[in-house]
């Protein structure tokens, strides 16, 4: 998805999309006793991405994930 988003067209006038994204899994991140802990430590995970430079995926590892796109002509 990040990737698609990147590779958008037309160009748009404030420049490229990106997407920021962060990923929890029940399996991957523990039981959690409510559907809400489990998209609190997403919402975590999303602004972990942000702060590394956006335009990145933030999964359960804490790797992240990006490729820089060049700007279309």
């Amino acid at each position: 998805l990040r990737e698609t988003c990147a590779f958008a067209t037309p160009p748009f006038p404030w420049g490229m999309l990106t997407a920021t994204i962060g990923i929890a899994s029940y399996a991957a991140d523990g039981d959690f006793a409510a559907i809400d802990d489990l998209v609190r430590v997403a919402d975590r995970r999303l602004y972990e991405g942000k702060r590394a430079g956006r335009n990145v995926v933030v999964s359960a590892d804490g790797a992240t994930s990006a490729t820089r796109a060049d700007p279309l002509p």
